[in-house]
């Protein structure tokens, strides 16, 4: 047995690093948290989630539903994609961006086939060629995305918007609200469930599970706010198309028996063993095994071997997941949810578990702009019980937004020390306040935190 002894708690979490410089200096890095869901039309299950490019990226591994959570350092706008596993031994790419703001240090992006098509129409105008060849250069991703405004995806995201109809939720965006890999709960997963789009050099051409077309637009109708009625999806043509079924791939015949111990959640420190002795393939012979552990505060490590030993020394859920290959070359993966409850030594930390936020649809003047995030090691449980009156909360995969939510600043946090809770606070931009200063408004919030004994402050997470 290969023992790899590995201290956990020195991977970086998302936050700030100090590091030495040549002239003694302290050099801060900047950890920022990229969280979000992989999806195609079912959700991304244990895909690998990079920022960057194939010479030099980070990933983060997705749980079973898709969401993952990426501590990344870095500072400028880049490509993400997802590669999603199939059940065939093949693997699925889909492309996404993540849009630099700096003092941002969150953000939620996800990665879908809707995401993948505005990048590719994009690349296709501009660079004349598919996203796929222009990833593979990196003066052309450079290119790409100078020119990828912020306008220019919020227009052909509209443009899409249109041409898909009733398919589409009306005002959704792909990249940045949150998304449920589940087409009985949302709209959207829904619609890549039962349409695809196709990209060309001149065209977009939007198809059934059949191959069908069924409709085709230029790209140019596209980059532009215009009219798109005399192609627009029919009720019709949407409803046959949700009738047809949904293309599973070919199983291959793969074994991967995968033993994680312990299988309960227990106390930090904990020593796993994840073994995948007894795994074999119809082709013969050995298979070789990699093995991609991400924290539950989106550092990841890399192993490989039949059997891995490791510490993992902070609470939370942490994804563990296996890719087994054979003599062919074809694969099979796999993944495992370590939950790991906090010692009581341990340093607290939050937002692994995702996060229950207001959205920007359910904001009104009178709403409360929050968002709750529990202690790593700590169910979140439904976001539903936690609604109160001018409290509207949904799930997202994220952890709450360090600076700014739904275009409000950040007024402070209160940690409810006892529940393991952290309440994020921030300025409602549809209420107008004529009488207070932010800084007034501010005192005021953080005085009813800590009228209650054991709550406490902060201005900062």
């Amino acid at each position: 047995m290969a023992s790899i002894g590995v201290l956990l708690g020195c991977a970086q979490p998302a936050g700030s690093d100090t590091s030495g410089t040549t002239d003694g200096t302290a050099d801060a890095t900047i950890y920022r948290q990229i969280a979000g869901t992989s999806a195609l039309g079912r959700a991304g299950s244990w895909s690998s989630n990079c920022l960057g490019s194939d010479l030099a990226s980070e990933c983060a591994r997705a749980d079973s539903e898709g969401n993952y959570l990426l501590s990344t350092p870095a500072e400028q706008s880049q490509l993400m994609w997802s590669d999603i596993p199939e059940s065939d031994g093949t693997t699925v790419r889909l492309y996404s961006r993540y849009r630099h703001q700096d003092g941002l240090t969150s953000a939620l992006i996800n990665i879908n086939p809707s995401t993948h098509a505005v990048l590719d129409i994009w690349s296709n105008s501009q660079q004349g060629q598919s996203l796929e060849l222009c990833a593979e250069e990196a003066t052309c991703i450079d290119a790409l995305l100078a020119g990828f405004s912020a306008a220019v995806e919020q227009t052909i995201v509209a443009q899409l918007d249109e041409l898909l109809g009733e398919a589409w939720p009306d005002g959704r965006d792909p990249f940045d609200d949150v998304y449920l890999a589940d087409p009985d709960l949302d709209e959207l997963d829904l619609m890549h469930d039962t349409l695809g789009f196709v990209v060309s050099s001149s065209d977009l051409s939007v198809i059934d599970n059949a191959g069908e077309i069924l409709t085709q637009v230029s790209l140019g109708r596209l980059l532009q706010a215009v009219e798109l009625a005399d192609l627009t999806l029919t009720s019709a043509q949407i409803s046959a198309a949700q009738a047809l079924p949904i293309p599973d791939p070919e199983i291959i015949v793969i074994s991967l028996r995968m033993s994680v111990s312990p299988t309960l959640a227990t106390e930090a420190p904990v020593d796993v063993l994840v073994s995948d002795r007894g795994s074999s393939s119809v082709a013969g012979g050995e298979l070789t095994f990699s093995h991609d552990l991400t924290l539950a505060n989106g550092a990841s490590l890399s192993f490989s071997g039949a059997d891995v030993v490791t510490t993992i020394t902070a609470g939370g859920d942490h994804n563990w997941v296996v890719t087994a290959t054979d003599i062919n070359d074809f694969s099979i993966t796999q993944g495992y949810v370590i939950s790991v409850l906090n010692g009581s030594d341990g340093v607290a930390t939050f937002g692994g578990a995702g996060s229950c936020l207001t959205p920007l649809t359910g904001l009104n003047a009178n709403a409360l702009n929050q968002c709750h995030e529990v202690q790593n090691g700590t169910a979140l449980g439904s976001c539903d019980q936690l609604d109160s009156g001018s409290v509207s909360l949904s799930d997202s995969p994220a952890p709450c937004a360090r600076e700014v939510q739904n275009e409000g600043a950040l007024f402070g946090v209160c940690t409810w020390v006892d529940s393991e809770l952290r309440v994020f606070h921030y300025e409602n931009p549809l209420r107008l306040n004529l009488v207070e200063l932010f800084s007034e408004r501010q005192s005021r919030i953080a005085t009813e935190c800590i009228s209650d004994v054991g709550n406490l402050w902060s201005i900062s997470p």
